[in-house]
């Protein structure tokens, strides 16, 4: 089963349509230079960059929404700050899935190189675990779900 396609990428962000009335938001370095896409100098232009996303959502997709999204990210308030207060307060963790999941990238920089304090991080957990029933506790950071109606993403963006 193929996953639904990219209908608009702004920057750093994209969207998908999901199964019924849902969008999934996504996310990619998108930065060219050295700069971290989530750094402080940054927040004003990736908030741009999703009040964009959110004006393509409201003039192309006119049926009530849901927004959905599922990352590790959700643990940074570095990401955190750049989303909906409603839509964060839903967020809880997704257990058992570990395939097709945006998971292992916290254990990747920006540059594509082994994060070596996360790594080792996860090995020593891995270590002391005698089944696979506890893997997610291994990891440094839970990969969360959240959503919210598309509503409030206008609202939060001024769209």
């Amino acid at each position: 089963m193929a996953a639904p396609g990219v209908v608009a990428t702004v920057g750093c962000f994209s969207y998908a349509r999901s199964s019924g009335e849902r969008i999934r938001i996504h996310f990619q370095n998108a930065e060219s230079d050295e700069h971290s896409p989530l750094a402080s100098e940054r927040v004003s232009q990736r908030l741009a960059e999703l009040a964009a996303l959110f004006e393509h959502v409201k003039r192309t997709l006119h049926q009530p929404l849901q927004v959905v999204g599922a990352s590790w990210l959700y643990n940074l308030d570095a990401y955190r700050r750049l989303f909906p207060g409603s839509y964060l307060a839903t967020a809880h963790v997704i257990s058992h899935r570990f395939q097709h999941m945006p998971l292992w990238g916290q254990f990747l920089d920006r540059h594509g190189a082994i994060r070596e304090n996360m790594t080792r991080q996860f090995q020593e957990r891995l270590e002391r675990q005698s089944s696979l029933d506890s893997l997610e506790q291994c990891f440094p950071f839970q990969a969360l779900s959240v959503g919210a109606p598309v509503q409030d993403f206008y609202n939060f963006y001024g769209v």
